[in-house]
């Protein structure tokens, strides 16, 4: 994998991820947060996982391997899991928007875990693009399992390279 590949597949995820919260908007309060059955409970259980995870990859690109996930729970509407958000995705973006080959190569036969993880990472989104559980089916799932409606996710690959 590539550099710009692994920015595109980057650059994709937070498109995604700013589609699902902006979706999320525009639920009420009790909306965001009602439970609904689901693997994660409500959206913003849901958000709040994908959110959690991404700082996990991101914990772990620098070495650290957190033993769980942050307690994103604390947001209680989308605009403070937004802001919760953007501080880590600026982060990942720049990490990610600083890589060069060299980073992404194994070193003397061997692949340092902080490449590893990423690469790894970066196959996880690219999966997710035609997979069921990204975060665009996870969060449909949530708004039609409350009977809201769809949260207009259609046409994803048609937008991709």
């Amino acid at each position: 994998m590539t550099p710009e590949e692994m920015r595109a597949l980057y650059d994709y995820n937070a498109w995604a991820n700013h589609r699902a919260l902006d979706a999320a908007g525009n639920l009420t309060s009790e909306q965001f947060t009602k439970p609904l059955g689901s693997s994660f409970g409500s959206v913003r259980d849901t958000l709040a996982h994908i959110c959690g995870a991404e700082w996990v990859w991101m914990e772990r690109f620098q070495g650290r391997s957190p033993a769980s996930l942050p307690d994103v729970l604390e947001c209680t509407d989308v605009d403070s899991l937004r802001a919760k958000w953007a501080e880590q995705e600026g982060r990942l973006l720049a990490f990610v928007g600083k890589l060069t080959q060299e980073d992404l190569n194994p070193r003397d036969g061997i692949q340092d875990a902080e490449v590893w993880y990423l690469q790894e990472s970066a196959v996880a989104i690219d999966a997710a693009r035609g997979e069921s559980w990204d975060v665009s089916s996870r969060t449909d799932h949530n708004f039609a399992a409350a009977a809201w409606g769809p949260a207009d996710f259609d046409g994803l690959d048609a937008l991709l390279p």
